[in-house]
């Protein structure tokens, strides 16, 4: 399986996050955009025309926005300005998606030595979820994120249990969940 990048790197995506998502109008976003309209900021060949500003213009959101790769997997898969209804609608689904591998990788760190049998558990889960990634990008109303998120958080509550002292496990678990 070869292993999924979950970093963000707006220069190979193409600006999903800027039409897909939405923001209200606060302390971190300088206006309100509604989900599946374009960002008054991205440029027809779906760039940030303030990306290197946007903290001065008011847009820390944006600085502190972590799609944890799934922008740039979803652009890099469904490139053709004709493909960008699917690709904001991919994206939806894989940035889901990343953030619950990203959890099952963070988890399967905490008990890789002391819990071998779990740690290979999490490893056949996060080849589950890539493969849900996949399926994703061409179909993104076949998969079932819900049940997806429902089985990582019954493994992830498992992990929080092998960890021994319950309180520390849920303070685990709870820094994994944000």
């Amino acid at each position: 399986m070869r292993r999924l990048e979950l970093v963000t790197d707006c220069a190979q995506c193409l600006g999903v996050c800027c039409v897909a998502t939405s923001f209200e109008q606060s302390d971190e976003f300088a206006h309100a955009k509604a989900p599946g309209e374009r960002c008054r900021y991205l440029t027809s060949n779906s760039r940030c025309s303030i990306h290197s500003e946007r903290e001065r213009r008011g847009y820390s959101g944006c600085v502190l926005y972590d799609c944890n790769g799934a922008g740039p997997r979803v652009s890099a898969a469904l490139p053709l300005p004709e493909q960008a209804g699917d690709r904001h609608a991919a994206f939806l689904v894989v940035r889901q998606i990343h953030a619950l591998i990203a959890l099952v990788r963070h988890a399967a760190d905490l008990v890789c030595k002391s819990h071998p049998l779990l740690a290979a558990r999490l490893s056949t889960h996060e080849a589950l979820l890539v493969r849900s990634v996949n399926e994703a990008i061409q179909a993104p109303g076949s998969v079932d994120v819900e049940s997806l998120s429902s089985s990582t958080h019954a493994l992830l509550r498992e992990v929080g249990g092998s960890l021994g002292d319950r309180e520390l496990a849920r303070r685990q678990l709870r820094l994994l969940e944000r």
